[in-house]
């Protein structure tokens, strides 16, 4: 995915504007038809388990840039994007447009286009280099449908505990076998751009994270902590 850039551990854990309605709605919908369910419980107010967070980075940044068996996954995280964009442009009548700027301020004026005039735009993938698996379409289809879904159907920002958050929301809306290739894409790439040794999204990869468990018994690195010191 990568494209959006945030301060280092800017803090804004909680919802930054309303959910939209509708997006929301449809989520839970396209997910019914499929048997599975949408549940935002837990997610308004998430913060990302630091600990964690540093030990998925480390991953992202181990991964080799191209693994053949992660292929299925994103093959299959492709499908469903697919079927998600047609759902929110065909069946909720949304007008998706790739542009070649940053369309928007702030997540807030990206909720409120789509609130208002059903309409999402999306930063064009061919401007900010081009995904090592997906074409150029393919790609901005998963910005609309990742911030469609993902963000204002929460109403979380791109904030690292947003991105968290529209992570875990928009994953229930994929089949299981998609899932480790949209957290590669979301929860991994956004790891290493905010717990990462460059403070930027880094290299795209096709490959998979490990399962890790959830911590807080360790620490952010001292360095950190001194640095910000509201950090875990």
């Amino acid at each position: 995915m990568a494209a959006r850039q945030l301060p280092l551990f800017e803090y804004q854990p909680k919802p930054q504007y309303e959910p939209v309605d509708y997006i929301k709605q449809g989520a839970q919908a396209f997910a019914a038809q499929r048997g599975r369910s949408v549940s935002h419980e837990g997610l308004v107010d998430l913060q990302v388990d630091s600990p964690r967070a540093f030990a998925t980075a480390r991953q992202y940044a181990a991964a080799p840039a191209f693994d053949s068996r992660a292929l299925p996954a994103f093959d299959a995280m492709r499908a469903s994007t697919r079927e998600q964009y047609e759902h929110l442009t065909k069946t909720q009548g949304v007008k998706v447009e790739v542009t070649q700027d940053d369309p928007y301020p702030n997540v807030q004026a990206m909720a409120e286009d789509l609130r208002t005039n059903k309409r999402n735009k999306v930063l064009s993938t061919e401007q900010t280099g081009g995904h090592p698996y997906f074409t150029n379409e393919e790609n901005d289809q998963f910005r609309a449908v990742h911030d469609a879904y993902g963000h204002a159907a929460l109403g979380r920002g791109f904030t690292r505990h947003g991105e968290e958050a529209a992570y875990r929301a928009h994953a229930q809306m994929y089949p299981p076998e998609a899932r480790p290739a949209l957290e590669m894409e979301t929860r991994g790439q956004n790891s290493y751009l905010n717990y990462g040794p460059t403070g930027d999204f880094g290299e795209q990869k096709v490959a998979t994270l490990q399962p890790l468990e959830q911590s807080k018994k360790a620490a952010a690195p001292k360095a950190v902590q001194q640095q910000f010191p509201g950090m875990r």
